[in-house]
């Protein structure tokens, strides 16, 4: 009976010892109003919530997210027009957030999305388009996103939310044509070829074109396929990875548009698709005309292409002397031609530059021949000149001023003064 009472006095003790240790501060915090706060390092989609109790912590969350949704709206891009949903379209939820929270760690808040706004999505789309839409991986996509509070507005493309490679929602992305003269050859081509398709992440090279047709390769019409392939594609996101110019701009391309390949020195065109999506590029002849389009889903951003900066260079001249000739005799043996540069400007809708691409034509240089006689003169005129400069710099440093160097005889002229038949790179 002693036992039973001294048993009944030690759990007594220890059940008052626990009482005062676990739930006494609890007590406390609830008479006080103090709670537990969140340890240094604790934060909720980015929100610093450390030494904040639950309430406090609350409060923050809940700030931050309505200010989020007012600067940073969710979009969805429709065709032909962008659907921007109303601050009620997201919402959070503080309880199950916070519920989640694991001390000295950044973790995502809790959303939740008013389904009633996806039937008026629907509703907006055409049936075909509708039918096609994956609703959880759209619900999927905007809560994981938007569970960061991201510094940006949320936009999508509807058409990332359907499978791939649906070709009744395939659209023209874009278009370019090249003028051909062998109109068999290229006849013969859009037949075997068709349409090249291209799969996400996956390469078109014009060269590897040759390998399905059963037709002699043609540099000359390689060329033309590799420009219009290019130039079509420049007003898209896709990326090219290897590209080659002429010497000398052709004729049927467009300046900072032309894209040149060889066979027989494995230059190549080759662009890559970046795009989760399929993409096609279709051929076909028109009279004497070869057309490429691009077709698929349309593109998430709008690119677009323009050629700026564009300059023609000047050809150099460069003077042979002849004693055949004499006095103020020229003879022209190369006319010469103006080169050509370019720059050309790859840029999305949001006006953000892409890619500067610069192409550069070098010109031909004018060649003429004097006699021997003017090449005397011409030789003593830059002496003279060459001395009459160094006495103005000798001046110049004296009197402590700054005035431009005189121009030397026929500096304007662009000529280069050397013997016959040598080679002078001018300076």
């Amino acid at each position: 009976m002693i036992q039973w009472k001294s048993l009944m006095v030690l759990t007594g003790m220890v059940t008052f010892m626990l009482t005062i240790t676990y739930i006494g501060p609890m007590g406390w915090n609830i008479v006080s109003g103090e709670q537990n706060r969140f340890d240094e390092g604790t934060k909720v989609a980015g929100v610093d919530i450390a030494q904040l109790n639950r309430e406090e912590a609350g409060k923050k969350l809940r700030n931050r997210f309505d200010q989020w949704k007012k600067e940073y709206p969710v979009e969805v891009k429709l065709p032909g027009k962008t659907l921007s949903f109303q601050e009620e379209f997201v919402t959070i939820s503080i309880e199950e957030s916070l519920n989640g929270i694991v001390e000295g760690d950044n973790i995502p808040i809790v959303i939740d999305l008013n389904s009633i706004y996806f039937e008026d999505l629907k509703e907006q789309l055409p049936s075909n388009l509708a039918e096609q839409v994956q609703l959880d991986k759209f619900i999927t996509k905007i809560e994981a996103d938007a569970a960061r509070l991201p510094d940006q507005s949320l936009r999508y493309s509807i058409y990332s939310f359907v499978p791939s490679g649906v070709e009744d929602l395939y659209e023209s992305i874009s278009t370019d044509s090249v003028e051909v003269k062998d109109v068999e050859w290229f006849t013969k081509y859009t037949k075997e070829v068709g349409k090249i398709t291209i799969n996400a992440g996956e390469r078109i090279s014009v060269l590897d074109t040759m390998d399905s047709v059963a037709l002699p390769v043609d540099e000359s019409n390689l060329h033309r396929i590799a420009t219009v392939i290019y130039s079509s594609l420049l007003d898209t996101n896709f990326e090219i990875e290897e590209r080659h110019i002429s010497q000398t701009l052709p004729a049927f391309a467009e300046l900072g548009r032309e894209a040149s390949v060889d066979s027989r020195k494995d230059r190549d065109f080759i662009a890559r698709n970046p795009n989760q999506t399929t993409y096609e590029v279709v051929f076909s002849i028109h009279s004497s005309e070869l057309e490429v389009e691009i077709r698929g889903y349309p593109l998430d951003s709008e690119v677009r292409s323009c050629a700026d900066y564009g300059q023609r260079v000047e050809p150099r001249t460069i003077v042979h002397y002849s004693p055949l000739l004499v006095g103020e005799e020229v003879e022209v043996k190369q006319l010469g031609s103006d080169g050509l540069a370019v720059t050309l400007i790859r840029e999305n809708r949001e006006g953000n530059i892409m890619e500067l691409i610069e192409d550069y034509y070098p010109p031909t240089d004018r060649k003429i021949v004097r006699s021997i006689d003017k090449k005397t003169q011409d030789t003593e005129g830059v002496t003279q000149d060459n001395e009459k400069d160094e006495q103005s710099r000798s001046s110049d440093d004296e009197g402590n001023t700054n005035t431009d160097d005189l121009e030397t005889e026929g500096e304007g002229e662009n000529y280069i003064w050397e013997d016959e038949g040598e080679v002078v790179d001018r300076k």
